[in-house]
């Protein structure tokens, strides 16, 4: 079912699910498990997020299931998916959502330039254009940023290459040429150019929504997280900021 954004104003109820989860899974509970959990559950925040409309429920039938199932392998397996889902409740529960799938990533990508309401979104992009952009995923996501400027919303992405030579590849050329077209601000850089550790990939919005990718050698994507801390959207705007000096506006 497909993601659904909602906005809740929660007094640890995922922690308590958590909570709940933990005990089915491993039986019992260390007293700092319960003290942990349980100050999640007396901290109310504001969480703004994207969940699956069952995946509570699932979990909860999962976690069953992983204590009845007789079978070793199914009762493993449904273990370690039982896993999966008590440590993505337990980050949303600090309103952080780990995204280990590309098709998690994917959703939470197009749902950040759907539903955000920001004037204004601030992104990088290290990673491989012909692993990411060049494929039918890479040019909805481009779509979905058109459509984003349509509404109003300036996006303004940096392009990060490894060198010179990837900059007046024909692919990179191409490539910065067609999000400027859709109306992207489009700035590019070298990595060499940057201080260490600015050369990652990331986007933040005005609401201090921002998503955070770890990239791997070949430039794919391999894990994101989500979130809607201020103080991390903050050091993201002032990383955006340092990598924009450093850069150079595309012209098409």
């Amino acid at each position: 079912m497909r993601a659904i954004r909602v906005e809740l104003y929660l007094a640890g109820g995922i922690g308590l699910i958590v909570l709940i989860l933990a005990y089915l899974l491993e039986g019992q509970i260390t007293g700092w498990g319960v003290a942990s959990t349980l100050f999640g559950f007396l901290s109310p925040i504001q969480i703004s997020n994207l969940l699956e409309s069952k995946q509570i429920s699932n979990a909860l039938y999962l976690a069953k299931a992983a204590t009845t199932v007789k079978n070793a392998a199914v009762s493993r397996a449904a273990t370690r998916a039982l896993q999966k889902r008590t440590e993505m409740l337990s980050g949303l529960s600090q309103g952080r959502l780990k995204l280990t799938s590309i098709e998690e990533m994917l959703d939470a990508y197009y749902d950040v330039f759907e539903l955000e309401k920001s004037k204004r979104i601030l992104a990088t992009s290290v990673v491989s254009i012909r692993e990411v952009w060049t494929p039918a995923r890479g040019r909805r996501a481009l779509e979905v940023n058109k459509q984003a400027i349509d509404r109003g919303i300036e996006i303004h992405r940096v392009f990060i290459f490894q060198n010179e030579d990837a900059v007046l590849a024909d692919e990179s050329q191409a490539e910065m040429r067609r999000h400027s077209d859709a109306g992207v601000k489009v700035h590019y850089v070298t990595a060499l150019s940057l201080d260490r550790g600015l050369a990652t990939d990331f986007l933040v919005t005005d609401s201090d929504v921002y998503i955070e990718y770890t990239v791997d050698g070949q430039g794919r994507i391999v894990e994101g997280t989500m979130c809607d801390a201020s103080n991390r959207a903050n050091e993201l705007r002032q990383m955006h900021k340092s990598i924009s000096s450093a850069a150079t506006m595309f012209n098409a």
